[in-house]
């Protein structure tokens, strides 16, 4: 593959652009490791590297957050696995967990800090993290896919019975 394969845009998605800017940094880090070093590209449209470059880190929700030393159900499990495997074995990422207690809640959600190469760290909501793991499995050959809400070990079960299925076609 080269980098041309990774600069055609988005088609038609959900509600935001979600991580289609560090899924594109992503894209290009793999075309230009198999490629090696290159020469700058000065006749690059000006629209595709704005593209790729990398937004600011937005902020934190106001909250109480603490270390995510433990998951909480087998989705954040599933994804957390999946990070921690792909640091490791696959792709040079650095990650971490987080839960939150927003302001005015009592309940918590997950926050994903991941930094992609190159990168500066950015928090994703749990979705967000899944749908930027995926692409990342996808470029390196890994067949994985997210847990369904509400991400109990019966969603789970599925989801891995769904992946096998996929591995054996």
């Amino acid at each position: 593959m080269t980098a041309a394969d990774f600069l055609t845009t988005s088609g038609p998605g959900g509600a935001g652009e979600g991580p289609s800017l560090s899924l594109t940094a992503a894209m290009d880090h793999f075309a230009a490791a198999e490629e090696g070093p290159a020469a700058p590209q000065t006749s690059e449209p000006a629209t595709a590297t704005a593209r790729v470059a990398h937004p600011a880190p937005r902020p934190v929700p106001a909250g109480r957050r603490s270390s995510m030393t433990s998951y909480k159900i087998a989705r954040q499990e599933h994804l957390g696995s999946m990070l921690t495997h792909l640091q490791q074995e696959r792709y040079p990422l650095v990650w971490r967990g987080e839960y939150l207690v927003p302001a005015g809640k009592t309940t918590t959600t997950a926050l994903w800090w991941i930094a992609l190469p190159g990168q500066v760290e950015q928090w994703y909501d749990t979705r967000e993290a899944e749908r930027l793991v995926s692409g990342i499995c996808l470029a390196v050959g890994i067949i994985w896919e997210p847990v369904a809400a509400p991400g109990g070990a019966t969603q789970l079960a599925e989801a891995l019975a769904r992946m096998e299925q996929r591995r054996r076609a």
